[in-house]
């Protein structure tokens, strides 16, 4: 007996330097370097200690499972009703690809256009927001993506991104081939909106509003400064006073062709959209010298 307790202490003692090797495995696969240009690593890591750490927290204090169980509760109420209606939607054949636009001369940007349903409201929803994107035939992993809307085209949802990984090169390439030869688009789900509930009335309560956006980034505020416009236009003819008189926005980027792609369909404002609230736009282009 004396045995058997010695034993299980010395378990009890190993299942705690095994949540201590999680915890610090956690941390280390959350650094930015690591996340940026390794998230299937990242994701697929955090999986794995998470299920590890449970475990072994559960088995090293038998009631912690009723610490643990109000989260878990919380994480399957979560996810889900995300996975029934990726399941459903990928039953439907995933969402609608209408456009593709392979931006030249902006170091592989690829903006995709997916319909959705007439039940969406995208300008009121899309400040701030952003959505899980699976493609099943490249990646079983979800991936995080900002979303944004134009006004002169409501129902479809855009996105933008540059094809940093392993999973954004492959699909890019997959949607060329498609692009090119014809053949059918992979089945593309789509999860959410997530993120900031009220940008724009956040944005709303300050007298000047600054936004500093970098490359790729600005595809961030597009749906903001569409907001920030019609709402200016409404007020013209109603009590409605705000706090804001300007709008200041700076965006750097090194890539000559995205610059002129966004500038051309998405920041060619006139003089009388932003009456109330004049904006202020500074385009910086950097680029590296060409000493040749």
């Amino acid at each position: 007996r004396h045995e058997d307790e010695d034993c299980s202490a010395q378990f009890v003692n190993l299942l705690g330097i095994l949540c201590g090797v999680c915890f610090i495995g956690l941390s280390v696969t959350s650094l930015w370097w690591i996340r940026r240009n390794y998230y299937r690593f990242f994701y697929v890591s955090h999986i794995v200690f998470s299920i590890l750490l449970c475990y072994g927290l559960a088995m090293h204090y038998n009631k912690m499972i009723l610490y643990l169980a109000p989260s878990l509760v919380y994480y399957l109420a979560s996810c889900v009703p995300a996975l029934v209606q990726a399941f459903r939607s990928w039953s439907e054949g995933g969402a609608l690809i209408t456009k593709v636009v392979h931006i030249p001369d902006s170091r592989d940007c690829v903006e995709l256009s997916i319909q959705m349903d007439e039940h969406h409201k995208l300008e009121e929803s899309l400040c701030g927001k952003y959505v899980r994107v699976c493609v099943p035939e490249i990646s079983k992993v979800w991936h995080p993506f900002t979303v944004y809307s134009d006004q002169d085209d409501p129902h479809n949802l855009k996105l933008t991104f540059r094809c940093t990984g392993p999973f954004t090169q492959d699909l890019s390439d997959r949607l060329s081939l498609t692009k090119s030869s014809g053949v059918q688009n992979p089945k593309f789900l789509v999860d959410g909106f997530y993120g900031a509930e009220d940008r724009l009335s956040n944005a709303l309560d300050h007298e000047t509003i600054v936004i500093v956006a970098g490359g790729v980034g600005i595809v961030s505020y597009i749906s903001l400064l569409n907001k920030l416009r019609s709402t200016t236009r409404s007020s013209i003819n109603s009590e409605t006073t705000f706090q804001t008189n300007r709008i200041i926005l700076h965006w750097t980027c090194r890539d000559e062709g995205l610059i002129r792609y966004v500038k051309e369909n998405y920041l060619d404002f006139k003089d009388e959209d932003f009456r109330n609230f004049p904006l202020s736009l500074y385009i910086h282009h950097t680029h590296a010298i060409n000493n040749e």
